[in-house]
């Protein structure tokens, strides 16, 4: 159970900036206490085992990649073996010159081999100024296993696997991969010393004949995945340390990645990446499956080099300007800008918590915790053209990212990041898992989840939801009115008398209603008003109930303009 100006859109660079590192120094905090009545939760099978291992426990089912990845990171201190930061030319050129550097199609990994993927890289430069180092992973001995014993532990098969280890080959940085469009770059001010930004993956999507993108890994490590219909939008993390906190915060790196050739017509790719940072090192493994959704499964083995107060994982960063009952501003009409419009969370009693986003005047950062948690993510729920009308962006094309944990996460919050932006070329919400306990010096964390690029909710998903809502401030009474329409979960088709209500909490906030009644397409909608102000603290929440039963998920909202 829980306890607790159009031309400047149309130059933004595929990988906005993100304004989540930036900050702000004065932050509203809100702390949600997730709860609900024990005679109503739903029962849900849990995944034991803990996420925070000690220096001697057994890592997790690896591969002799990952241990090789893992035994490297934990040899190194920080940055030793980085490539040198880009200066000069290539870290003075804009995102338009950047443009003008392109992987040449003819010379892409696996190309003519009919393995049903293509490998290409990401050239160093402009704003992606650390370069990476790249392996292929060439051998057919690495291990394909979901719960295969670790190295090192005594199982005389897993230690013969481990004597025959993967063939392993570089992909030095070659400038003859690359087109330098109108001499953007001169070859002679490319360093001698260099390497990649990143790597991305393409695939043949069920039903097609020509390649497309599936996933890119770029810039420190942020990464992104399609499903077959997606555009890109929201990008996930592997890790943030201090975010929002009292500390500066730190960015991780993936420093080098390993790349998996794979078998013909093989229905995932796997990627291995090492993680450096100054207060944290490890491995990473991404076995990438697509499809209409596609799925990321990600495994982690950490150690901490210093105490952490906060670690952030599983991040992801988006972007929400207005919508979903905040008008457009004058002379856009657009009815909605956003890469996603809310915040999912289930708890491990069952219960869903669905929290809108806002593009607050001031940096929030609001606080949901949890005993447990069976997923959270930020979504864009609404898949519908006529509610953005943008030719360009596409918006009711971008996806949900879902992050389900296979382990126990214990203890611990979702905190969600909202801050004020000039515009949708910018980042400008975050969501991340936060453990209860610090991390110590030399913790070892182990991190098993998968990640979901999906259309709209997450497939676990089922019951009643909010399928709008709408919150208009009237600011000389400090009063919020809402009006919520609920649907799905076989609210639509319930009995035409059964008796509706909305459980508002805090009750002290509720001034007027609940006024619930049953629209003519079948859909409950309900208004209230609810006390509001800049000086009020934690969230109003709203469901749907009939008598004792809960039938929809929790509405969480910041009653603030």
């Amino acid at each position: 159970m829980a306890t607790v100006s159009k031309t400047e859109r149309r130059s933004a660079p595929p990988w906005k900036s993100a304004a989540i590192g930036l900050f702000c120094a004065a932050v509203i905090i809100i702390v949600f206490v997730a709860s609900r009545s024990s005679d109503v939760e739903q029962t849900v099978a849990v995944p034991t085992g803990p996420h925070i291992y000690g220096g001697n426990s057994p890592p997790p089912d690896v591969d002799p990649v990952f241990e090789k990845v893992w035994q490297t990171a934990i040899a190194r201190g920080p940055r030793e073996g980085a490539i040198p930061i880009v200066s000069g030319p290539l870290a003075d050129i804009d995102y338009d010159g950047y443009r003008k550097i392109i992987f040449d199609p003819d010379k892409q990994f696996w190309k003519g081999d009919d393995l049903g993927w293509i490998l290409d890289l990401f050239h160093a430069g402009y704003i992606f100024k650390e370069p990476v180092r790249v392996w292929q992973v060439l051998s057919d001995s690495v291990a394909d296993s979901a719960a295969a014993p670790a190295i090192g532990s005594g199982d005389p098969t897993v230690e013969a696997n481990a004597e025959r280890q993967p063939e392993i080959k570089p992909i030095a940085f070659d400038p003859d991969l690359f087109w330098y469009l109108d001499d953007v770059v001169k070859r002679d001010q490319i360093p001698e010393q260099f390497g990649y930004a990143g790597i991305r993956l393409n695939s043949i999507f069920q039903g097609e004949e020509s390649y497309r993108e599936v996933a890119s890994f770029l810039g420190a490590t942020y990464f992104r995945a399609l499903g077959s219909d997606h555009i890109y939008g929201s990008s996930a993390r592997g890790l943030a340390i201090d975010t929002a906190s009292n500390m500066p915060e730190q960015f991780p790196s993936f420093r080098e990645y390993w790349v998996e050739r794979p078998k013909p017509d093989a229905e995932r790719v796997r990627a291995w990446a090492l993680l450096d940072s100054a207060g944290i090192t490890g491995a990473y493994r991404f076995d990438i499956y697509p499809g209409d959704t596609t799925r990321l499964d990600v495994t982690a083995r950490l150690k901490a080099r210093h105490q952490i107060g906060k670690l952030c994982i599983a991040p992801i960063t988006s972007m929400f300007m207005w919508g979903d009952g905040t008008p457009p501003p004058s002379g856009d009409s657009r009815p909605e800008v956003h890469d996603a419009d809310g915040l999912l969370c289930w708890s491990e009693s069952g219960e869903w918590l669905w929290r809108p986003l806002r593009c607050p005047s001031t940096t929030t950062r609001s606080v949901f915790e949890f005993d447990g948690l069976r997923g959270f993510g930020l979504l864009q729920r609404d898949q519908s053209y006529d509610n953005y009308r943008d030719d360009e962006a596409l918006y009711h094309r971008r996806y949900s990212i879902w992050v389900e944990p296979k382990q126990s996460l214990g203890r611990g919050r979702v905190e969600l990041l909202e801050i004020e932006s000039p515009g949708e070329w910018i980042d400008n919400i975050a969501a991340f898992w936060v453990p209860e306990r610090p991390i110590l010096a030399d913790d070892v964390i182990d991190l098993k989840y998968d990640l979901l690029f999906c259309s709209g909710n997450p497939p676990a998903f089922s019951g009643g939801r909010v399928l709008s809502s709408s919150v208009t401030y009237n600011a000389k009474q400090d009063v919020a009115k809402v009006m919520l329409t609920f649907g799905g979960g076989g609210l639509d088709d319930s009995a035409r008398d059964r008796d509706f209500d909305v459980l508002v909490t805090p009750k002290d906030r509720l001034i007027a209603g609940p006024l619930v009644r049953r629209a003519e397409d079948g859909t409950i909608v309900a208004v209230f008003d609810l006390q509001a102000g800049t000086e009020l603290s934690g969230e109003a929440r709203a469901c749907l109930v009939s008598g004792k039963d809960f039938l929809s998920e929790t509405w969480s909202y910041r009653c603030q303009p």
